[in-house]
């Protein structure tokens, strides 16, 4: 009967050393997927950034302003420099009349009873290349086009784009300024995350040493160990990202298209490598420092 007291004793023990160390682990997956849930919001924050960016750009162009009065050659010559242009990546040529009648419409007056004559001259709406998407080219190409002879004046809103340009840099600065910032803050509460993680078992590490054990063999466990907490985290914190932008997307708080499929892949790829090499080595320097202590610093 003495025996069996003992060995329940014993297997109750046990049970709540691996409950303990089970608890364990799982707040290093917990603390780990939530740092890791932070750089992906900051990753998703700077994907719309770029797409917002790069949609703006798309829109960007300028009206050219054809003359009543030049020519049909100078007209034609025209057409064909703006269809051959590296700038232009979609032309539109709206007629004096359909201006007309946009303008009418908007007004709610017959603008010819009222002028006599058709006021408009004929356009071309020019959607520019991402390349050219800058106030200075569209400057550049505004000021060549304004001296063709079929051409009365090329009009852009270039204070306005300006502005906008300034916004979107600063916008786009900050973010990254806190991206850095949160990557260097996340490094160190992961590192820290793992490295309580290893002093817990700091007296193995000894014993191990002690008993002639490579220094390879006794830090591997813990690597592979460290590993797979971040692989765990990294998991968990896809997962979160994953139903959090669903679930936004599905409330209209963000539209579908400022997340495109690939980059939001990508930033799904990068925190599945970023979390378990950051716990990895982590793992690796903490245990190196046990194996490079004596016995006394083992209590510091």
């Amino acid at each position: 009967m003495h025996f069996n007291c003992d060995a329940i004793t014993n297997m109750s023990k046990r049970s709540k050393k691996r409950i303990s160390l089970l608890g364990s682990r799982v707040t290093s997956v917990i603390s780990v997927g939530l740092v890791l849930i932070i750089l992906g919001l900051i990753g998703l924050t700077w994907i719309i950034g770029r797409t917002v960016t790069t949609e703006f750009k798309q829109n960007l162009g300028l009206h050219v302003v054809v003359s009543t009065e030049a020519d049909s050659a100078a007209v034609g010559k025209l057409d064909i420099e703006l269809g051959t242009a590296p700038y232009a990546r979609q032309i539109t040529f709206i007629s004096a009349d359909s201006i007309l009648k946009e303008e009418s419409a908007a007004l709610g007056e017959d603008i010819v009873g009222l002028a006599g004559i058709n006021p408009f001259n004929p356009e071309y709406e020019i959607l520019v290349t991402e390349p050219y998407a800058n106030p200075d080219s569209i400057s550049a190409i505004c000021g060549r086009l304004s001296k063709h002879p079929a051409v009365v004046e090329a009009v852009s809103h270039l204070p306005e784009l300006k502005g906008v340009f300034n916004n979107l840099d600063s916008i786009m600065l900050i973010l990254l300024c806190v991206a850095i910032a949160l990557t260097a803050i996340s490094v160190a509460l992961i590192n820290n995350t793992v490295y309580l993680s290893v002093y817990s078992r700091r007296f193995i590490i000894n014993t191990m040493r002690l008993v002639g054990a490579s220094r390879g063999f006794v830090r591997a466990p813990f690597v592979k160990a460290g590993a797979m907490t971040g692989l765990f985290g990294a998991m968990t914190a896809c997962i979160v990202l994953a139903g959090l932008t669903s679930w936004s997307v599905s409330a209209g708080y963000i539209q579908s298209n400022l997340l495109p499929i690939f980059p939001c892949c990508m930033l799904g790829v990068i925190i599945m490598l970023l979390g378990p090499a950051i716990c990895a080595m982590a793992a690796a320097l903490a245990t190196n420092r046990y194996l490079s202590a004596n016995y006394d610093e083992m209590f510091n």
